[in-house]
């Protein structure tokens, strides 16, 4: 046993702290070297040199192999330098869109010039400035999504949560990120790159990684036979596994092996004469046990004759309906949804049993079926663009449903715009209590208010279970300001008394939970951030 003087241990310390100085800085700068050279290839990537950007970007490699942002560009612009080089013919005058012909006037003229010379030269169009592509719901399949997500820049799309509380997104260069409702946020591509966005609603934190791509040429479909195969379309085919090794003990030499899986996910997708064909499957492995854990098919866009616009899936699902009287869970059975009158209307029906999905990541075996199912109706009229009316009606059933739970629940809300301001009503009821929600959004370029009151029976329920906030009284605030491109502040207030778990002292008092956060960007790679968190229930 040693015995050591206090001047020894003041030395050490000392000189721990001064070897700490020297080499820390060190370690960190190299750390920063990929990311400094893919920043040098990203500018050059978006001028267009890139013989030059990937040369950055192979640089990125050799710092750090496997760097993930370096893989992503270099196989993209290895892709573009394969291409061959397509010519834009001079008669498409840019400058003035009215003299633009559309998509449609174009087939037409070319259909009748192959009619009378049988001999065509392909012409090419730009994709619109913005297009939506379609809605992205955050549920267990987000966990079999192949990331980063390819987009083309110029285009948009929802996504769509349960109760979306705030989002974090960390390049607003490369994306655009806006709330359009209590649900929903729009996502549009605005500039090459790679970026995460972290989302926060009612159930857990999202986090999506992108890899924003150039916009692609559209060729014009000039013959009956490429107007034939473009209808068709082809199909992709995409395969991926994954392996987790669980493993326990004292020190590494003496870890012994607890548990490990594989999880197969493998999907199909591609344009069929009756619409978009998709299905995908997800199988996983524990030791010798295997299990589907996850299984869909589908049909986006259908067109049969007149009718189109349609949805329609089977098996695996997630009805897209999320209210105070159903919580959005994820049904086995199936789906269908279409437009009418002119897209005023929107109506879907479904049904489906209990307790799949929802399991997608558990182990086999933890995946459980029960016998309680759930169908509903729900009809979205909008006879305005600024009124939207919603109405929902559900129904459960099964010998194994949750005696607690009534057979039928109901579902209205009015939503509607004044200018900058959101105004939005909510009611519920599931047969015997009842649910309200109103809530208020106010926004402009760089100040966003919004907030709600509530007012949820402590004995309601929704088809599934518990009611969304049970037996709270509430009012609940988010401020998100940004008064310069460097600082940003947001906050949140929510005071509520809990009437189904109340103070056994004082029955009518109310809680207070107020957040606080502000963070000043002092440059690229610093910043100053200050939380503040206070709570008293």
């Amino acid at each position: 046993m040693f015995i050591f003087s206090k001047k020894i241990i003041v030395f050490l310390l000392i000189f721990s702290v001064f070897l700490i100085q020297i080499y820390v800085p060190d370690l960190w700068s190299w750390e920063l070297i990929p990311e400094y050279l893919c920043q040098i290839g990203e500018r050059l990537y978006r001028e267009g040199k890139l013989n030059e950007a990937l040369s950055e970007f192979q640089k990125a490699l050799l710092a750090s192999p496997g760097y993930e942002p370096a893989l992503r560009y270099i196989q993209l612009i290895q892709q573009q330098l394969a291409k061959p080089s397509v010519k834009i013919p001079a008669p498409i005058e840019v400058g003035y869109p009215e003299k633009i012909k559309t998509r449609q006037e174009i087939i037409q003229e070319e259909l009748a010039r192959w009619a009378e010379k049988k001999e065509l030269t392909p012409s090419y169009i730009y994709p619109a400035q913005t297009e939506v592509k379609g809605t992205l719901f955050l549920d267990k399949s987000v966990e079999n999504l192949q990331f980063p997500i390819e987009i083309e820049k110029n285009t948009a799309f929802i996504v769509e949560g349960i109760s979306i509380q705030r989002f974090l997104n960390t390049v607003p260069q490369v994306l655009s990120v806006e709330k359009i409702s209590p649900d929903q946020l729009m996502v549009e591509a605005k500039d090459l790159g790679y970026t995460y966005l972290h989302i926060w609603d009612s159930r857990q934190r999202w986090t999506l990684e992108f890899l924003v791509t150039p916009p692609q040429l559209h060729k014009t479909v000039v013959t009956l036979e490429e107007l034939t195969e473009e209808k068709e379309g082809s199909f992709k085919l995409r395969y991926s596994m994954d392996w987790s090794l669980y493993e326990s003990g004292r020190r590494l030499d003496e870890l012994e092996r607890i548990s490990y899986y594989w999880t197969h996910w493998l999907e199909i997708t591609g344009d069929i004469p009756y619409g978009k064909f998709d299905s995908s499957l997800s199988v996983r492995t524990l030791r010798k046990k295997e299990e589907l854990s996850y299984f869909t098919i589908g049909l986006e866009e259908g067109l049969i004759g007149s009718f189109k616009g349609f949805k329609l899936r089977g098996f695996d699902f997630w009805p897209g309906v999320a209210n105070l009287a159903f919580s959005g869970d994820s049904l086995r059975g199936g789906m269908f949804s279409s437009p009418a009158f002119h897209d005023r209307l929107n109506y879907t029906i479904f049904g489906g049993k209990e307790g799949y999905g929802r399991y997608t990541g558990f182990s086999p075996g933890l995946a459980r079926m029960r016998e309680s199912y759930v169908s509903g109706l729900h009809i979205n009229f909008r006879p305005q663009q600024d009124n939207i009316y919603s109405a929902s009606v559900f129904h459960g059933w099964g010998s194994q449903r949750n005696p607690d739970l009534n057979p039928y629940g109901y579902d209205l809300q009015i939503e509607k715009h004044l200018d900058k301001l959101l105004w939005g009503y909510e009611i519920a009821h599931d047969s015997e209590t009842f649910a309200h929600l109103f809530n208020l959004h106010y926004r402009t370029g760089n100040f966003d208010f919004n907030t709600e009151f509530r007012n949820t029976d402590k004995d309601f329920r929704t088809m599934t279970g518990w009611g969304w906030r049970a037996g709270e009284l509430g009012w609940l605030t988010n401020i998100f300001y940004k008064p310069s491109d460097f600082l940003d502040i947001s906050g949140r207030l929510d005071i509520f008394r809990d009437r189904l778990y109340p103070n056994p002292d004082k029955i009518r008092r109310f809680n207070q939970d107020l957040n606080l956060d502000i963070n000043y960007q002092l440059d690229q790679l610093s910043s100053l951030r200050y939380d503040y968190s206070f709570q008293n229930e």
